[in-house]
């Protein structure tokens, strides 16, 4: 629940970020911060992604003792999680690239 709750919080631009840095940076190193920060959540995003299935696919059968429903049901926030937030991380980089065209057009 908490990846998928992310993915809502990444939606509206209310993750927390420390940018102190970013402000003091001219507008190139801003787009450059941005980059290296979409291709750092995008690798970190697929890998979880990636074994999250695994792991979800691994232990496919296995039965919750008490409620008698598959594990998977419950395994699969996370690659879910993932899933969407990859969506709004391409969504959001999108966004900060046209913030940056719009500010250097003035």
């Amino acid at each position: 629940c908490v990846m998928i709750g992310a993915a809502a919080a990444l939606r509206r631009n209310e993750l927390i970020t420390i940018d102190a840095v970013y402000r003091l940076l001219p507008s190139r190193g801003r787009v450059a911060l941005d980059t290296l920060v979409f291709c750092l959540v995008l690798a970190t995003l697929v890998l979880l992604l990636y074994h999250g299935v695994t792991f979800v696919a691994k232990h496919a059968r296995d039965i919750t003792p008490l409620l008698k429903l598959p594990k998977a049901l419950f395994d699969a926030a996370a690659p879910a999680g993932a899933a969407l937030m990859l969506v709004r991380l391409f969504q959001w980089y999108a966004g900060q690239l046209r913030a940056h065209r719009a500010a250097e057009r003035g």
